[in-house]
């Protein structure tokens, strides 16, 4: 045994088969254990840059109550990665069980889930895909709008006119379809032989009356498309009825 010893200097090793209890214990060099390294209170580590981390956990009474906490002195962001894996396919933070933050999370690359993602507030992005049936249970507010007879980008598109009547991208043309259809008739009759019947989304010819005792080499009614107009036009002494729908 040695007792009663103000200081114990030396110069090589110190070899014990039994326990080493001290107050404290400062080293200018490594420590090695072959077993655990067990703490009664906070384990803290340098970086080398004047910072620390520390391990350990308390009772807190808060919201997060009794936790295990790693705590860094410094408001620096904390790195987990594997040191022979090249640098951006790190495996930065595996979490095996709930994660639970309450700040922001930002990330720069995909974000993937192989269960459900639900927010009780927004899911915003620049679009939208889903690979399935997509399911809303209240109601869909369409913001793109767009013009009846306008060419669109993608057959299939779905948007608005100003009023809100929904528009559909059908070959390369905004066209609508109607539940309160508006069906304008028009009739154009002898001596009168053309009549511009304004823009609508269809027209089509409905009737045609011949009147007998003219010598009249044949008869002739035609509808036809100009610009946003539709025409209607005949010939001699045919009477034409043409119906258009918006």
């Amino acid at each position: 045994n040695i007792n009663n010893v103000a200081a114990l200097n030396a110069t090589g090793n110190i070899t014990t088969t039994g326990d080493v209890q001290a107050r404290n214990i400062k080293a200018t060099g490594k420590i090695d254990a072959d077993g655990n390294i067990s703490a009664g209170n906070w384990m803290w580590a340098k970086n080398g840059y004047g910072d620390a981390i520390g391990f350990g956990g308390d009772g807190y009474s808060g919201g997060l109550g009794r936790d295990y906490e790693i705590k860094m002195l410094s408001n620096h962001p904390l790195t987990i990665h594997s040191p022979t894996s090249s640098r951006g396919n790190d495996v930065i933070l595996d979490i095996d069980g709930n994660m639970r933050v309450q700040t922001d999370i930002s990330s720069l690359r995909n974000i993937t889930a192989s269960g459900n993602i639900e927010s009780s507030q927004n899911v915003k992005g620049a679009t939208l895909e889903s690979t399935g049936r997509a399911t809303v249970g209240e109601f869909v507010q369409l913001n793109g709008q767009a013009e009846v007879g306008k060419e669109c980008q993608s057959n299939g598109l779905q948007g608005r006119t100003a009023e809100g009547k929904i528009l559909s991208c059908v070959n390369g043309v905004w066209e609508t379809i109607d539940a309160n259809l508006k069906i304008s008739t028009y009739s154009l009759k002898p001596p009168k032989h053309q009549l511009n019947m304004g823009v609508h989304s269809v027209c089509s010819l409905s009737n045609v009356k011949f009147y007998k005792g003219n010598n009249t080499p044949y008869i002739s009614c035609e509808i036809i498309k100009n610009g946003n107009n539709w025409l209607f036009q005949t010939v001699y002494s045919t009477q034409c009825e043409a119906v258009c729908i918006n």
